[in-house]
């Protein structure tokens, strides 16, 4: 017999869906009479038969204005349901595709609806920030001038900002693009004194004439040492404006989403701020000014991996964390003795939209 809601009265809605042909009857058989139902549902484990109902156009079907349907019934069991009346209740957790109460049947939709009622674009609208920890790498042929870069700076924790937009393409598979700043910052300290020798012209030999008393001075070059006390702490900054592109994969679990995304970045501009030693080391190299042209305005591609752990709070909201990885990447032009690259690591959280 059907599973019969005495305690309904009319038809109530608890997710209200459009009409549509394709229904599937829950009913359920007891060996209670009707008027016990509701004890019966609050049992812990209640089997129901699923009357899936497919479209037959030759004939109708008795109290719907449907067409006639043939009948594939499969068994189903739900386990440790609490006590609750389904004329009440507002089945979050029986409802993933859309019940329906009215007073002789529980009605399930299919869930080919409910998705196609609501069409997404399938884009994803990101914003993020984090830190990166960047290793520095110098190379040069200057031993003596490669020890004091070496000696005097120092790598510090990096940031990253950026916003993204991702477009699905498959079942799981998106691509992304989107604008990223990130500063690197290191710390140039440096406690010591710079002697400097200067050539200046000077008398280097006086001759006085003995029978005219007349004095000739004969100039000539000497070297001068000065030597200068220094006590600089300075941070140093490089600003990096970059468009990442990547294809990633994400995989859900319940309201989890985990996700890899591999990729490049496009520099369209990088900025220098600070000071280092000058290659003669007889004082420091303004990065901002630059006046020998070390350092690259831009820089070339640098191939990145991302690891995505997601939490969905709503249908249109998600928080995440991305664990990051950053390959090599050059910013010395050739005139430059030293080889400066970097490349490292980082971690990030953001939240994600659904468009």
């Amino acid at each position: 017999m059907d599973f019969s809601l005495q305690k309904n009265e009319g038809t109530k809605n608890l997710n209200p869906m459009n009409n549509s042909d394709q229904i599937i009857e829950l009913t359920k058989e007891f060996n209670q009479p009707q008027s016990t139902y509701s004890n019966a549902i609050q049992t812990n484990r209640i089997g129901f038969s699923i009357n899936h109902i497919l479209n037959d156009e030759n004939k109708k079907p008795k109290n719907t204005n449907t067409q006639k349907s043939k009948v594939k019934e499969n068994q189903f069991y739900i386990d440790h349901l609490p006590r609750i009346d389904l004329t009440e209740v507002g089945i979050k957790g029986l409802n993933p595709f859309g019940l329906r109460i009215n007073d002789k049947h529980l009605s399930l939709r299919s869930i080919e609806e409910n998705t196609n009622n609501q069409k997404s674009l399938g884009l994803k609208f990101s914003i993020y920030g984090g830190m990166l920890r960047f290793n520095t790498q110098l190379s040069s042929i200057n031993s003596e001038y490669l020890t004091k870069r070496k000696q005097t700076e120092k790598d510090l924790t990096s940031l990253r900002f950026g916003f993204n937009l991702n477009k699905e393409i498959s079942h799981g598979f998106y691509v992304t693009c989107g604008l990223e700043y990130i500063n690197k910052r290191s710390q140039f300290n440096f406690n010591g004194d710079i002697i400097t020798l200067d050539s200046i012209e000077q008398p280097v030999l006086i001759i006085i004439n003995p029978f005219t008393g007349v004095t000739e001075n004969h100039f000539g070059k000497s070297l001068e040492t000065t030597t200068t006390t220094y006590n600089k702490s300075i941070s140093n900054e490089i600003h990096f404006l970059n468009i990442p592109f990547g294809i990633g994969y994400n995989y859900n679990i319940g309201n989890w989403n985990f996700g890899i995304e591999p990729g490049i970045t496009v520099n369209l501009l990088t900025k220098y701020k600070g000071q280092i030693f000058n290659e003669d080391l007889s004082g420091f190299y303004y990065l901002e000014n630059d006046n020998n042209d070390f350092f690259a305005n831009r820089t070339n591609l640098v191939f990145k991996g991302d690891f995505h752990l997601g939490y969905q709070i709503s249908n249109s909201l998600e928080i995440y964390s991305v664990f990051s990885y950053y390959d090599q990447t050059s910013v010395s032009n050739e005139s430059n003795v030293i080889d400066e690259s970097f490349g490292g690591f980082g971690i990030s959280s953001g939240m994600r939209f659904n468009l």
